[in-house]
């Protein structure tokens, strides 16, 4: 059944106020932070965001995952690309603590001829196999990364993270990324600019004081709504130089313009048709 917009937003307020666990509603696919949990389909992701800043990078670098969501399997396959040390960094405990999933991760490297010597093939907590590999598993967000030393990080990259981001807190968090980044270090980001909702632009519809509000925010469904001219404004502004930059448009878009909220009636069409972009960043030696 094709439930229409207008049914999933207030039901979705209403559920992640229930005092469910959110593991529960991950396995009901209600909500979801990605699908990291598959070791082929995690394993591939870091090998992405790794292809685009392998070139500035040295054996035992430092990485930083914006955005581990449901699982902390980047730390596994960061590692075996040749990390010695690897930041997870989310805006709460999303990650399954559930060790066999790692332990399939684990068994999906050695298939592949990049089996982690230095990790016990058999470990009994997600904390011991963590704690094996240097990987710091932070859930505070923008105040977790004001904990990581300048300077100390070679590659960072996010996957359909960004534009989770809080408006209010966007520039802060592309400040501090900007600082615990080394000199010539890369930032590859893979960003997804359609709702959450429908895989199109209801979020749109909305005015700015409704759509940041606390209760539409910490509903699971909330977007910063910036477009892909717009971030590429911010990185520039906070000291990024956009390395290389791919974007994903539609034909003509799904929604029309007159049903969004007058700030997007005004937008020119091209920015609104552009749904997602792929962004490597870099910071230029000082």
């Amino acid at each position: 059944m094709d439930i229409k917009w207008w049914v999933k937003i207030p039901a979705k307020i209403v559920l992640s106020r229930l005092p469910i666990k959110y593991s529960t509603f991950r396995r009901l696919s209600m909500f979801k932070h990605g699908d990291m949990i598959d070791p082929q389909y995690a394993f591939g992701i870091a090998k992405q965001h790794y292809d685009k800043a392998k070139s500035s990078l040295k054996q035992g670098f430092t990485a930083l995952e914006l955005g581990p969501g449901d699982s902390l399997m980047s730390a596994l396959n960061i590692t075996a690309l040749g990390a010695e040390k690897c930041y997870l960094v989310d805006v709460g405990e999303f990650a399954t603590k559930d060790i066999e999933r790692y332990k399939a991760g684990l068994a999906y490297l050695d298939e592949h001829s990049m089996a982690l010597t230095k990790v016990n093939k058999d470990p009994e907590t997600l904390a011991e196999l963590l704690e094996a590999i240097d990987a710091s598993y932070l859930i505070n967000g923008l105040a977790s990364l004001k904990t990581i030393p300048d300077q100390s990080v070679d590659m960072i990259w996010s996957h359909s993270v960004l534009q989770h981001v809080r408006l209010a807190e966007f520039d802060a968090v592309l400040a501090e990324l900007y600082r615990v980044l080394k000199p010539n270090g890369i930032f590859s980001n893979v960003i997804d600019l359609t709702d959450t909702i429908d895989d199109t632009l209801n979020n749109l519809r909305f005015n700015d004081k409704l759509w940041e509000a606390e209760f539409i925010a910490n509903s699971g469904f909330y977007t910063n709504r910036l477009r892909c001219n717009e971030m590429m404004q911010k990185f520039k502004q906070a000291g990024f130089t956009v390395s290389s930059e791919e974007t994903r448009s539609w034909q003509n878009l799904p929604i029309k313009q007159a049903r969004f909220n007058q700030k997007y009636k005004d937008y020119p069409e091209q920015d609104l048709l552009i749904y997602g972009c792929d962004v490597v960043l870099k910071k230029s030696l000082q």
